[in-house]
């Protein structure tokens, strides 16, 4: 199995596809099942898979994170922002469902990998892509206290969406010559997304919380928001990492399972190349499609725990305060071990 693996991983880096952990161990499993190893037998756990790269003298090279920098006075801004929620879900006493938060994210049409598991002492470590790592599009995720995901909103770079394209269900196609989300976009998210979540229609009111970009607070935006009978709660300034829960426990592996799709198309050996030979760019649906697979993965518990961390949906007696304190960054959608 150990040796099928290695050449595997040694066949995918000859053309320069991107291994990390996580192929290693679904390949493991792979071979296990084909070998007929039951996976009460074999379960290809993360310990067993560093263990095998070190036997198999594999390294994991990847780049540090930039974590967001906090505000000098971040503590004092933490526990206003605490308590003006607390103050309006106690005189509104909004529906756990009716408690939304949003935010965009820019998705890169080519995602090569920034690290890849490889023999160790190798100098260069050269990826397969298609030459298109800086055109994006921006995805509006939103989701809901419940743990609801609503349809995502998706903006394209363009100033058509192509006729013959069919793209997944439940899901918002817009596109403008920026690829952004702008005042006039941000009115149109408000108009077929938020106000057609669940129990829009007998809710009384609504918290929706955003970060402080710009387009969101504008006179025209605000008025809209007021129109769908919300109370706009504004994250202050450079606090983000602390208070917005796509932010703080959902971006990161919804992004990473978007890349997971990525590289499996890449892998595919059916593709059509540019005239160059490099591969060509996936359709916007096929993005899309990505999108929508990788949102539907997102587990409700994920989503929930999110707005419970970021002091949201707290019992208001203060009875399950201890979500806050856990530590996210080990929180992940895969039920791998």
């Amino acid at each position: 199995l150990e040796k099928g693996l290695a050449e595997f991983e040694r066949e995918r880096r000859g053309q320069f596809l991107p291994v990390n952990a996580e192929t290693i161990q679904l390949k493991a499993r792979e071979l296990a099942q084909k070998a007929g190893l039951s996976r009460d037998t074999f379960k290809a756990s993360r310990s067993w898979v560093q263990k095998f790269m070190r036997r198999a003298g594999f390294s994991l090279r990847r780049r540090t994170s930039i974590c967001q920098k906090l505000p000098a006075d971040y503590e004092k801004m933490l526990v206003a922002f605490q308590r003006h929620v607390i103050r309006l879900r106690t005189h509104r006493s909004y529906m756990i469902g009716q408690i939304g938060n949003a935010d965009e994210t820019p998705i890169f049409l080519d995602m090569p990998s920034n690290y890849a598991v490889d023999v160790r002492g190798t100098k260069e470590v050269r990826l397969r892509k298609t030459g298109n790592e800086k055109t994006r599009l921006t995805a509006m995720l939103a989701c809901t206290a419940d743990g609801h995901k609503l349809p995502p909103f998706l903006i394209f770079k363009r100033k058509t969406i192509p006729k013959n394209e069919i793209f997944p269900p439940r899901m918002h196609i817009r596109c403008n010559e920026k690829g952004w989300m702008d005042s006039a976009m941000m009115r149109e998210w408000l108009r077929v997304v938020w106000d057609n979540r669940p129990g829009a229609t007998l809710a009384k009111t609504s918290m929706l919380v955003l970060d402080a970009f710009r387009r969101h607070l504008t006179d025209e935006v605000k008025n809209a928001i007021r129109e769908a009978k919300s109370e706009l709660v504004v994250i202050p300034g450079g606090m983000t990492s602390q208070l917005q829960p796509l932010h703080v426990c959902i971006n990161k592996p919804f992004k990473d399972r978007v890349r997971r799709e990525y590289e499996e198309w890449l892998a595919e050996n059916n593709k059509a190349l540019t005239p160059t030979g490099r591969v060509k760019r996936a359709s916007i649906a096929q993005v899309a499609q990505w999108i929508a697979n990788a949102w539907e993965a997102m587990p409700r518990s994920i989503v929930s725990r999110a707005f419970l961390k970021c002091c949201l949906s707290n019992n208001i007696d203060g009875t399950n305060d201890d979500a806050m304190f856990t530590d996210s960054d080990k929180e992940s959608s895969s039920d791998d071990e």
